[in-house]
């Protein structure tokens, strides 16, 4: 059991650390080919997908010494707008849900 969970978290990490280094768009650009072989859409893993939208949301909202945050409405309405071009839809609706909803 411990090796299947062990084999998982790299897995995981592999994903998250596509999201990290990828920058890619969700609809408008795919992760470079020589990277992870064009992977765009839904074709992103989903743990890639998550960070790409809470990567952002703590850029605009933290303090840094340019630019001032943006507020929290801002932000928001922001990652809506970008929804199906830079995020994934669905990763937006939740994100926003629990935002929200707190």
């Amino acid at each position: 059991m411990k090796k299947l969970l062990y084999i998982y978290s790299i897995d995981a990490m592999k994903n998250l650390m596509l999201g990290i280094l990828s920058c890619s768009r969700f609809k408008l650009r795919s992760v470079p080919d020589y990277f992870f072989r064009g992977l765009k859409g839904e074709g992103i893993p989903l743990e890639a997908r998550i960070f790409a939208v809470i990567d952002v949301y703590d850029a605009l909202t933290s303090d840094r010494p340019y630019p001032k945050a943006w507020s929290k409405e801002e932000t928001l309405e922001y990652i809506r707008e970008q929804s199906g071009k830079h995020f994934d839809p669905q990763v937006v609706e939740v994100f926003l849900k629990l935002e929200i909803d707190g």
